[in-house]
């Protein structure tokens, strides 16, 4: 039998999690005798695993970011925290062995006990690590200790999607560029069998090491933690969950909690993703529920052309068709939107043809 957690006081548990996952790293010594500390490690390991399994004991889940990376292989040279979350935290580090520079991104000691959060980890390892495109961060390398499991992927120099766009929006040039480049890298993903099922500004990096502000910058499809098999029979999501971000799931999804996904969900998220681009603004903003954020996908183009004044007609139709609310009027493929990306910015001919705006 699982313990059940002790009620602990809730403004203690809030103040420890924020401090825990998203404040600065600490170089304090992990602490031992917290009875909130434990509290917390029981509500975490019971996320993902609804039985107790009788697990070798992993190192004390309140330790810190600083105590994660000295576990790692000598060969590694930690230098900086790149981000930090509830499952992982990842690093940019030195790789002494091929003198290079790359990220590290490493599973929290605490989820090391529980098998359901490490065989995400490593299913995750396996999917990126089939995809070699020039948009797509590198799977290097995938391995584990008695401590710590973690991924070494290439070290993109920038910043995410979503930082970028706290600022407000970008170019209608920019925009069509940067999600033609990631239409391509999802095509080549779904070529290949990967659904990522999490696509959203948070995980998309811009890489601007070649660039001089953002015109000219590399954008890059990243953490493919929920990503989707499709050759493989299992699904890591827990039966009749919904995985992912609602703001950017396909209404299917949201309203089938669990329906078999295709590429065409992917597609909607990216569309959704465009359109934010253009807005500077999520399409689902202000959306309390999930009815609500499904509701909102039949008003795209009123909060469109609203948001986001004088966009050409041809942009509207490519923004519908990607976020259309039944997936029979999307776009088939990501290939398909890319092909109209490029023709928006070649000045040719669109295939878009969403229902009802020639009459808008």
């Amino acid at each position: 039998m699982c313990p059940s957690p002790h009620v602990a006081d809730k403004s203690k548990v809030v103040d420890y999690a924020s401090k825990k996952f998203v404040g600065p790293l600490s170089l304090s010594p992990p602490l031992t005798d917290d009875p909130v500390v434990a509290v917390m490690d029981q509500l975490l390991s019971q996320l993902l695993r609804p039985e107790c399994e009788d697990d070798a004991p992993s190192p004390n889940s309140s330790a810190d970011d600083v105590w994660i990376a000295e576990h790692l292989p000598d060969r590694f040279l930690v230098k900086l925290p790149l981000g930090s979350g509830t499952f992982g935290v990842v690093f940019s580090a030195l790789d002494r062995l091929l003198n290079r520079d790359v990220a590290i991104k490493i599973l929290r000691p605490e989820w090391m006990k529980n098998p359901g959060a490490r065989k995400r980890f490593r299913h995750e390892s396996l999917a990126v690590a089939r995809l070699n495109h020039p948009h797509i961060v590198r799977m290097l390398d995938s391995d584990e200790n008695h401590w710590i499991t973690w991924q070494v992927c290439d070290l993109v120099d920038g910043n995410s999607l979503a930082e970028h766009l706290k600022f407000g929006p970008l170019t209608k040039e920019l925009a069509v560029q940067f999600v033609w480049q990631l239409a391509n890298a999802l095509e080549f993903a779904h070529t290949n069998g990967i659904l990522h099922r999490d696509l959203k500004p948070d995980n998309i990096l811009v890489d601007r090491r070649t660039s001089e502000g953002l015109h000219g910058a590399t954008v890059f499809l990243s953490d493919f933690g929920l990503a989707k098999i499709l050759d493989e029979d299992t699904d890591l999501s827990q039966s009749g969950m919904v995985a992912g971000t609602p703001q950017y799931m396909a209404p299917e999804y949201i309203e089938s909690a669990g329906a078999t996904l295709t590429p065409m969900a992917d597609v909607y998220s990216l569309g959704m993703v465009l359109c934010e681009c253009l807005t500077g603004r999520s399409m689902s903003d202000g959306a309390a529920n999930m009815l609500q954020i499904t509701t909102r996908s039949q008003n795209h183009l009123q909060r469109l052309r609203r948001e986001a004044r004088n966009l050409p007609r041809d942009l509207e139709a490519i923004c519908l068709t990607a976020t259309a609310a039944r997936p029979a009027n999307r776009y088939r493929s990501a290939g398909a939107l890319a092909n109209d990306l490029q023709n928006f910015l070649s000045g040719l001919p669109i295939q878009a043809r969403p229902p009802g705006l020639s009459n808008c």
